[in-house]
């Protein structure tokens, strides 16, 4: 049997290549599982920082899960809040550019749960 102790686990920030912008700071959970279906990583998202850039994917589903804290959800022309226990999921294939955004003073955590259907593509909006 396997644990592993959130408080264990390394985060990284993510940065992009093209803009330099920062974003959050996420550790892939399934990686100390080696799972090959799933793919489950821990996101910490400071005040005033994106999750990501605009994006969505071609092949694989998307489900998020708010731990804590109180993120705003982006996707397309759609603005909502959400709150700790909410869960937040988006269909691969559908040209929707989505990302959360932490706008309150206090850090969002959050869990984000996906397929691992071949090979994903990413979309990212110009």
């Amino acid at each position: 049997m396997n644990i592993i102790n959130l408080q264990d686990i390394k985060h990284s920030q993510l940065k992009s290549n093209k803009t330099e912008d920062f974003y959050s700071q996420s550790a892939v959970i399934t990686d100390y599982f080696d799972f090959k279906d799933v793919f489950v990583h821990h996101e910490i998202i400071p005040p005033g920082i994106k999750s990501s850039h605009p994006h969505y994917h071609l092949r694989s589903e998307e489900l998020i899960f708010i731990l804590d804290g109180k993120p705003t959800a982006n996707c397309s022309d759609e603005i909502v809040q959400l709150q700790p226990g909410d869960f937040i999921g988006f269909k691969p294939g559908i040209p929707q550019y989505h990302y959360l955004e932490n706008k309150t003073n206090t850090t969002v955590t959050l869990l984000v749960i996906s397929s691992k259907s071949g090979i994903d593509e990413v979309k990212y909006k110009p």
